[in-house]
């Protein structure tokens, strides 16, 4: 074992953790972090689809259509950064345990909405907590799943992403056009409150934080009770752990500057634009799918929505192939591959707008690449931090995806109405050469597959 110096200590717990099978006690642990994730995916699809009847209800203009879409954004933005950093500071599990209630406050408020302000209060309540929940979700899964299947794990938090848009979406088309679009909010408001609950008595704090603020004998008790219990339900032994395997666990502040430092700081940056840029071309713009779809092409709005339910119908084919293909071929590669197709489908899109049956095709087929891509980037953030920066590290990027709804919207909203016909297209065209352009600082990004995370971070 390395010798201790103050403030240092040779650890053995990464390795404990990293030599666990996947057992249903850390699948459950997996499940109730990423079930946070299907909340958020349901709000976003939610209001992609109640956009054209609360714009009536509430008898807005298209530019507040845009503030509608982008209402949570600013207390997302805030969420983010601010759960991120605390993340660091508390915990992973105390910061992150309650967002979901003000999930639940804020839908409740948004469907008893009785006028615009109303709606936009429930809706910057819910936004905090969604904002909140992913930079800390992301630490903590990655600081329990096991190094050869991580990434796969965390891209299939874009599963609960697809489940959640396909929730919102096909319950809209079922909802809408006879109930109106409040039903949408109390649907998804209770299962919020359940998984609260269940958090709060049955997920433990991350071990690794734990140690890294020197809390060795709570993080030992928490993997101590994982080892028991797989080992009482295997009925054997685990593998011992050689002393070679310890690594050093530095005890010390973490500051936010660290994030944006000469080492972190390149790499927060681009992440930053890269969530920025995923979400715009990826949120921001289906956003307005059906509203363009219904002015622009004139689909009626029960079409129209079918066809937004088709697209996220196909989120699963993004999932499976990026679960595949990232722990087989590696982050990198795919973070370039998934940007070079996803802008390819935006420019083809855009090429064939003057047919709108094709153009069906292309807009479902553009889905599958958001969905894989948006998985690498979900693996890949977490990953590239050490313990004490991870949850920092994951705010600053989150909050730039966030930021993206504020104004990705409004911009878009202002825009939308002076393009006519096919002249949407332009929107398409903008978003595929900027995903393009994207791909290209990944070819020098450190590659993180099958590696332990404090060996990443080194």
């Amino acid at each position: 074992m390395p010798m201790s110096v103050p403030g240092t200590t040779g650890s053995l717990l990464p390795a404990r953790l990293e030599r666990l099978p996947m057992t249903r006690h850390q699948w459950w642990i997996y499940w109730l972090c990423a079930a946070g994730v299907l909340f958020g995916s349901a709000d976003i699809f939610t209001i992609f689809s109640i956009g054209v009847p609360v714009v009536s209800t509430f008898h807005l203009t298209t530019f507040e259509l845009g503030i509608i879409i982008s209402s949570a954004a600013p207390a997302g933005v805030l969420g983010a950064f601010i759960a991120g950093r605390l993340g660091d500071s508390y915990g992973r599990k105390s910061v992150f345990q309650y967002t979901l209630l003000l999930y639940f406050i804020g839908s409740i408020i948004s469907g008893l909405s009785v006028d615009l302000y109303t709606f936009l209060i429930g809706r910057l309540i819910l936004g905090f907590g969604i904002g909140g929940e992913l930079p800390t979700i992301l630490a903590l899964i990655s600081e329990y799943m096991p190094k050869n299947i991580r990434g796969a794990l965390l891209a299939l938090i874009n599963g609960m992403y697809a489940i959640g848009a396909l929730i919102a979406a096909n319950s809209a088309l079922l909802l809408i056009p006879n109930y109106g679009w409040r039903p949408l909010f109390f649907l998804l408001a209770i299962p919020a409150l359940i998984i609260l609950i269940l958090r709060r008595w049955g997920l433990p704090e991350s071990a690794r934080w734990l140690e890294a603020k020197g809390k060795r004998v709570e993080a030992e008790k928490i993997v101590s009770d994982i080892e028991q219990k797989i080992e009482k339900r295997s009925g054997k032994a685990l593998p011992a752990v050689a002393q070679t395997a310890a690594v050093e666990v530095v005890e010390e502040k973490a500051p936010l500057r660290e994030v944006f430092s000469r080492k972190l700081g390149p790499i927060t940056i681009l992440m930053m634009w890269a969530w920025f840029i995923t979400s715009w071309a990826g949120i921001d713009m289906p956003a307005y799918y059906v509203p363009i779809l219904t002015s622009n092409f004139g689909y009626s709005l029960t079409n129209a929505l079918a066809v937004l339910a088709y697209s996220v119908d196909c989120n699963a084919i993004g999932v499976v192939v990026a679960m595949v293909s990232i722990e087989y071929i590696g982050r990198k590669p795919m973070l370039i591959f998934t940007y070079l197709m996803y802008g390819l489908f935006a420019l083809l899109v855009a090429y064939f707008m003057p047919s709108p049956t094709l153009l069906v095709y292309f807009i479902v087929s553009l889905n599958v690449f958001i969905v894989w891509n948006f998985s690498m980037i979900l693996a890949y953030t977490p990953e590239i931090y050490p313990t004490r920066n991870r949850s920092s590290g994951s705010g600053a990027s989150t909050t730039s995806y966030n930021f993206s709804q504020l104004i990705g919207p409004l911009i878009i909203g202002y825009i939308l109405p002076s393009l006519t016909g096919v002249s949407v297209a332009i929107l398409f065209y903008v978003e595929g050469v900027l995903l393009i352009l994207t791909a290209i600082p990944f070819f020098w990004v450190k590659e993180t597959r099958r590696k332990a995370l404090e060996e990443i971070s080194k």
